[in-house]
């Protein structure tokens, strides 16, 4: 959500304004939750369709770039759920 859109609630009641911090922490742990499953789920199921003609550590480098992007996107989003609650 943009700023001037928190800038707009100033004008409303403090239940509203409550509510909407409400509905974007709680979207924000669902999307941080989601992210966190497939940063590990990711490396262990492709661990399970490796074939035996792959390098184990060419699979271990290709894997933890998707471990690193999945904990980044959590990373971000758990921000987000942060700053809005201090």
């Amino acid at each position: 959500m943009k700023e001037k859109d928190y800038y707009s609630l100033l004008e409303t009641s403090a239940k509203d304004w409550a509510d909407l911090q409400q509905a974007v922490v709680n979207k924000s742990l669902k999307v941080w939750l989601a992210c966190v499953i497939l940063a590990i789920l990711a490396p262990v199921l492709s661990f399970m369709l490796i074939d035996a003609s792959t390098n184990i550590s060419q699979w271990f480098q290709r894997n933890g770039t998707l471990l690193l992007a999945f904990s980044l996107l959590a990373e971000i989003k758990a921000q987000v759920v942060i700053k809005s609650i201090f």
